[in-house]
C-alpha cells in the first residue's frame, strides 16, 4: 500500500514537471475578467463558468503556477508559489506571528523610525544654499524608506543602521528582476546575481535556499506596499485633493499611531477625511496588485488556461464608483456603498485572502505616507518627472499631469525646491 502511494506520489511530481517544462515552450493563453463577481471566482480558484465545470487543479496549484516566473527570477517558495498545501498553511501561520507582534508599543517605535529616516533622507533647506536646487529621486526615496521599515517589521534590522547604498540596490534589483520576470525572453542572471550578493549582505548567516530566502517575506510586504505610498504622496502632497483638516488628521496619526487616529474624523467638517479613507482611495485608485493570475483546468475543457481576475477594472468602474471614478477623492469613503465595497479587493479574496489586510497593512501605508508628507507638503517642494529615463530634463508635474503607475514604467519622479542658506 505504502509503495503504490509513493509511486502515485511520484508520478503527480512528474506530471507536474511536465506540465512546468510544456508551460515554459508554450505558454497558456490569457482571458481577463473584469467584473467584481468574476473575478471572486477567479481568485477563489474554483470555477469562473459553471457552465464549462469546475476547475481540476487544486486552489494551491491554480495560484502557484502563474507566479513560477518569480521562483525563477528570485528563488523564492512561499505560499504564493508553492503547490505545497502543508507548507503554504505553515507560511501563513508565519505570517500571522509577524502580524501579532506588532502591537501598540511597536507603533510607536515604527512611526519614530520612519520620521528619522525620512528626516536624514531629506536635508533642511536652510543649509543649502539659495543659488542651488536641491532634487531627491522620489521613487527611490520611498523605496528605502519602505524596505528599511519592512526589514525592522519582518526581521527585527535596526532600519536607522542598515546601509543606505545596499538598500537602495537591493530595491532596485527588486524592481527590475520583478519587471524582466515578465518577459520569457529577459535575461536575468546578472541581475539575479547582484541581488543575492545583496541579500547576502544583509543576511550573513542565511542560506539560499528557496525556502529559506528572505525576499519570500520580504516580496509580499515591500514590493506591493511602495508603491502604494508612492502614489498616495503624490496625491496627498502634490494634487489639489487633500485639505488641510486632511493633512492634520495624518500629522496626528504620525504623532500617536494607533487605530483610533486612523480612523478619526471630524464628522461636522465635509470637507474632512480620516487617514483610513485617504489609504483606502489609495488602495482603490493605485491597487498594489493590479491583476490576479490563476491556472484554469475545467472539467469540460480539453486545455488549462490562465485567467486573470482585473482588479483595477472592479476599482475604476465608473457604473460602481460613479463618475468620477478615475479621480482621487477620499471622501467617497465616508458613505460607501455595499457594490463599491464588494468590489474593492486591493487584498485579494478568500481563501487567499493577505493575512495584513484588516490592519497591518494599511495602517503602515498611512503611517509611511504620513512620515514623508509631512515633510514635504506646502513646503515650496515642486513634484518633476523624467519622461522615460531619456532625458536630462526634469518637466514639472502639475496637478493635472498624469503619470503612469505600471511598474514597469522608466519614468523617474522627483521632488525639487530651493535652498534657503544665504551665502
Amino acid at each position: 500500500m505504502i509503495k503504490m502511494i509513493l509511486l502515485a506520489a511520484g508520478l503527480s511530481f512528474l506530471g507536474g514537471l511536465f506540465i512546468a517544462r510544456k508551460r515554459t515552450l508554450s505558454p497558456l493563453p490569457v482571458r481577463y475578467f473584469k467584473t467584481p463577481e468574476t473575478c471572486e471566482l477567479v481568485l477563489g480558484c474554483t470555477t469562473y463558468d459553471n457552465s464549462a465545470g469546475d476547475n481540476r487543479l487544486s486552489m494551491v496549484y491554480s495560484r502557484a503556477s502563474p507566479n513560477q516566473r518569480l521562483v525563477q527570477a528570485f528563488g523564492i517558495d512561499n505560499a504564493f508559489t508553492t503547490t505545497n498545501r502543508p507548507y503554504s498553511k505553515a507560511f501563513k501561520s508565519d505570517v500571522e506571528t509577524i502580524i501579532k507582534r506588532v502591537r501598540a508599543a511597536e507603533w510607536d517605535k515604527i512611526s519614530e523610525f520612519a520620521k528619522v529616516l525620512v528626516s536624514k533622507a531629506i536635508p533642511k533647506v536652510d543649509e543649502i544654499p539659495s543659488s542651488e536646487t536641491i532634487r531627491i529621486r522620489l521613487d527611490v526615496l520611498v523605496q528605502s524608506v519602505t524596505l528599511k521599515i519592512s526589514l525592522y517589521v519582518l526581521y527585527r534590522m535596526d532600519p536607522l543602521e542598515l546601509d543606505d547604498r545596499t538598500i537602495e540596490d537591493v530595491a532596485t534589483d527588486i524592481t527590475e528582476l520583478w519587471v524582466m520576470s515578465k518577459n520569457r525572453n529577459q535575461n536575468t542572471h546578472v541581475r539575479k546575481i547582484s541581488l543575492k550578493k545583496k541579500i547576502g549582505t544583509l543576511f550573513p548567516d542565511i542560506t539560499m535556499d528557496p525556502r529559506d530566502n528572505p525576499l519570500n517575506f520580504i516580496l509580499p510586504a515591500y514590493e506591493t506596499m511602495w508603491r502604494a505610498v508612492l502614489f498616495g504622496l503624490i496625491e496627498v502632497a502634490f494634487r489639489a485633493s487633500t485639505t488641510p483638516a486632511s493633512l492634520e488628521n495624518l500629522r496626528n496619526y504620525l504623532s500617536d499611531p494607533t487605530r483610533q487616529s486612523f480612523e478619526q474624523f471630524d464628522k461636522d467638517i465635509n470637507t474632512t477625511v480620516s487617514v483610513s479613507h485617504i489609504v483606502n482611495e489609495i488602495l482603490r485608485r493605485y491597487p498594489p496588485t493590479k491583476r490576479v493570475y490563476r491556472e484554469f483546468h475545467l472539467t469540460k475543457e480539453l486545455e488549462p488556461e490562465i485567467v486573470a481576475g482585473d482588479i483595477e477594472a472592479c476599482h475604476l468602474d465608473k457604473t460602481i464608483w460613479g463618475e468620477d471614478a478615475l479621480e482621487f477623492c477620499p471622501s467617497r469613503w465616508k458613505n460607501i456603498h455595499p457594490e463599491a465595497k464588494a468590489a474593492f479587493m486591493p487584498f485579494g479574496m478568500k481563501p487567499f485572502w493577505c493575512p495584513a489586510r484588516q490592519e497591518l497593512a494599511p495602517r503602515m501605508v498611512g503611517l509611511l505616507l504620513a512620515s514623508l508628507a509631512m515633510k514635504v507638503s506646502g513646503a515650496e517642494w515642486v513634484l518633476e518627472v523624467q519622461r522615460d529615463g531619456s532625458s536630462d530634463n526634469w518637466d514639472v508635474v502639475t496637478a493635472d499631469s498624469k503619470l503612469n503607475a505600471s511598474r514597469d514604467s522608466r519614468d523617474k519622479l522627483a521632488i525639487s525646491r530651493m535652498g534657503t542658506k544665504e551665502t
